[in-house]
């Protein structure tokens, strides 16, 4: 596929070729593999087509501008894959825009995931700018972008946006030039927030789309992808399925969780709201073993909530195979490991992880809040359960149970340790273990843990 301008009649259209892979024009495409554009009876006399992009449905996007009555225009035409306009985009196929009464040149198109247009251009006044604009998919101008869909940026001299990216987590890259203090031009280059709008991202381990979040056929196969790709405000579904911080061997990768976006699992795939979801029959796991077999090589720490705040969430998950024996800090919390993090935790299962410290959970100088978290069969030599430094997270509605302690072990669900002030609401501890002391939870170094409902049953230790 090819754009550009053609010569009717002494003025320029939009032109644009399809070929079959010998080289030879597809017929099926046009007239005998071509299609032409007027756009005079909207404003213009000329029209320059110079960049085209291809949606992931086929449909094809062709930017450029239109220069008329002494203005030129951002212009954009969409076509069907058989080269016919679209009417579903402005009607006609076809958009002209005025960008506040100034000359718009160049016009080069980008696809956002979620399927909206971007054109960039420069805009000219008294200086050039760089100049770009927003279009939903029907072809309105996005009043969300901007000013009414609309963005200029001036460098200060005579500014040319020539190039534009788009970014895995939506930002937008436009380059091109700037007039030099000394003479001749500088390189120049901006970059813009994709809006305040949020965004959900769909993972699934087996999607079969283009794999760029936008749904659930068209979903991630992999949770990272999704966390490069998710900026504030975003929300990230993740249907049933285990899910691994790494395809390689690297054990020091693991998810780690950002500030203001909620990653959800237990979704099976089709749902349309969160609430649809069901985390208990749709069980998603977020597993460490990369490695060949047994615990030994597995990832050091599946999860990590370092330098959030409360406004980084994760619910619906089991959090297992986790392995923390390495030096500090890859020594606790094989499941999640938290160092100045105030995480929110809620739906979850840590089950089967192992560390020197915190076999489940460790937290160092970190206020995490969990809801509804159950700790099960994880194992350790300080804390099996969950291990506090330095930290004093918030527990309602946790169950520990069956965790166990490696030789020299002490805290059979939980230790709190060096001022560690942890607040525990409706908490269970049954069937725990440590070969040293305290078989439901040690406390140590002026560390003074505040109980409400609290139950310790059958817990054991050898001291």
């Amino acid at each position: 596929m090819t754009g550009a301008k053609t010569s009717n009649n002494g003025l320029n259209d939009f032109a644009l070729a399809r070929y079959n892979n010998d080289g030879s024009l597809d017929t099926t495409f046009g007239t005998d593999g071509k299609v032409t554009t007027d756009f005079d009876s909207i404003y213009s006399n000329d029209d320059y087509g110079n960049s085209i992009a291809i949606q992931p449905n086929g449909k094809i996007v062709v930017g450029g501008y239109s220069n008329g009555s002494g203005t030129s225009y951002f212009a954009l035409a969409r076509y069907n894959t058989n080269g016919s306009l679209d009417t579903t985009f402005n009607a006609d196929g076809k958009e002209i825009t005025n960008f506040n009464g100034n000359n718009a040149y160049k016009g080069v198109v980008a696809l956002q995931s979620d399927g909206k247009i971007i054109i960039a251009v420069h805009s000219f006044d008294m200086n050039d700018d760089f100049a770009l604009a927003r279009y939903t998919s029907n072809g309105s101008l996005d009043s969300t972008f901007g000013t009414d869909g609309k963005v200029t940026t001036d460098f200060g001299g005579a500014d040319k946006g020539n190039a534009i990216a788009i970014q895995s987590d939506g930002k937008i890259l436009i380059a091109g030039s700037t007039d030099s203090v000394g003479g001749g031009y500088d390189f120049a280059l901006a970059r813009y927030l994709r809006d305040a709008t949020p965004r959900i991202h769909y993972v699934k381990w087996n999607a079969s789309g283009v794999n760029n979040g936008a749904s659930w056929t068209n979903a991630y196969t992999d949770l990272q992808s999704a966390l490069s790709a998710a900026s504030s405000g975003d929300e990230i579904w993740v249907a049933a399925g285990t899910y691994k911080p790494t395809s390689g061997t690297d054990r020091a990768i693991s998810f780690a969780l950002k500030n203001a976006v909620a990653i959800y699992g237990g979704f099976d795939g089709t749902e349309t709201l969160r609430t649809q979801r069901n985390h208990t029959t749709n069980v998603t796991v977020l597993s460490g073993e990369i490695g060949v077999g047994g615990i030994e090589d597995n990832s050091g720490h599946v999860v990590t909530g370092g330098g959030t705040n409360n406004t980084a969430l994760l619910d619906g998950f089991t959090i297992t195979e986790g392995n923390a024996n390495g030096p500090f800090p890859h020594d606790g919390g094989g499941g999640m490991y938290n160092d100045n993090g105030s995480p929110t935790l809620t739906n979850l299962i840590f089950s089967n992880n192992s560390a020197t410290y915190g076999g489940g959970v460790y937290n160092r100088y970190s206020e995490p809040s969990l809801t509804n978290i159950t700790f099960n069969d994880n194992s350790g030599g300080i804390g099996t359960g969950m291990h506090n430094y330095n930290s004093s997270p918030n527990l309602l509605n946790v169950t520990f149970s069956n965790n166990w302690g490696t030789p020299g072990s002490r805290g059979g669900a939980m230790v709190n340790d060096l001022n560690s002030s942890p607040n525990l609401t409706n908490v269970t501890f049954i069937n725990n273990s440590v070969v040293y002391i305290g078989g439901g939870m040690s406390n140590s170094y002026d560390s003074n843990p505040n109980l409400v409902n609290v139950t310790f049953i059958g817990n054991s230790a050898g001291v």
